[in-house]
């Protein structure tokens, strides 16, 4: 299995959620392995899995 192959494989596991806390919502992605998040890093995608916060207007 190629280098490529095993950063998909990894990538996969993750999961996205979104909570809504009142007028914030967040968003973080869980089961990422530290070494996949290097490697997305390594071609520049260092904010690719941040955590992530919205305001709502009401």
């Amino acid at each position: 299995m190629g280098c490529m192959d095993e950063l998909l494989r990894k990538l996969s596991r993750v999961e996205r959620v979104e909570i809504s806390l009142g007028r914030e919502s967040r968003v973080w992605y869980l089961n990422l392995m530290p070494d996949a998040k290097k490697e997305v890093a390594k071609p520049g995608y260092v904010a690719l899995f941040s955590e992530n916060v919205k305001s709502k207007r009401m």
